[in-house]
This record gives structure tokens, sequence and C-alpha cells, in this order.
């Protein structure tokens, strides 16, 4: 059983461990799957999956985000190539793609790598 679970500037270091030159890569593997409009992101642990950890992608956003991520592109890359595919402000795209990588990293589905 599995446990219960803008304007011209933009500010640069994110957090203590990660700004928005930061790259990602991913750690070990990593299942994905389209359910419908959905994706799922399963890690495989010691060669099994781990269906107690996986990851929903709620739309097509977060699937570009994770496809960008884990091709080894920034949080700047990221969230340029967001607000031009889905019109949103570079703001609001840094801001997703920042708690988006973060979340990943902290699920230890994703490792970062500065540049």
């Amino acid at each position: 059983m599995c446990p219960a679970k803008g304007g011209p500037h933009v500010e640069t270091r994110i957090s203590a461990n990660m700004d928005i030159n930061t790259r990602f890569m991913p750690i070990g593997e990593v299942i994905f799957r389209r359910i419908g409009d959905e994706a799922i992101l399963v890690p495989r642990r010691d060669g099994v999956a781990d269906l107690c950890n996986y990851i929903v992608l709620e739309n097509e956003v977060t699937t570009t985000m994770w496809k960008l991520a884990n091709g080894g592109m920034s949080v700047a890359e990221i969230a340029s190539k967001v607000a031009e595919e889905y019109d949103v402000t570079v703001e609001a795209a840094v801001a997703d793609a920042t708690e988006f990588c973060e979340s990943l990293v902290r699920a230890k589905l994703l490792g970062m790598r500065q540049v």
C-alpha cells in the first residue's frame, strides 16, 4: 500500500539551489504515458515501476514542460518556449516552470546542474 501523499526584469535566483539558468537531467528511468488529455510519469526503481510515486501531468503545458526539462533545457529556456507557445507572460511562465521543475526535483525525477 502506498503512503498518502513581466516586466523587463526577471529575477535570476529562484531558490538556494536553482536559478533560471539551471538545467535539468532525468534521474533514472521514468515511464511517460498519455491517458486521454493527461499524462503520467512513473519512476522505475530497481527495475520496477514505482506506482506509489507517480506524477500526473494535468494538461498540455505541463506535458510540454516535462519534455523540455527532461531534454536538458534551463528554467529560462522552458519559460521562453511556454510563453511563446501558450501566449502567457514570461514572468508567469518562469513562475510555473520553476514550481514544476522544483516539484520534479523533490520527487527525484529530475536532477539539477548549474551552467
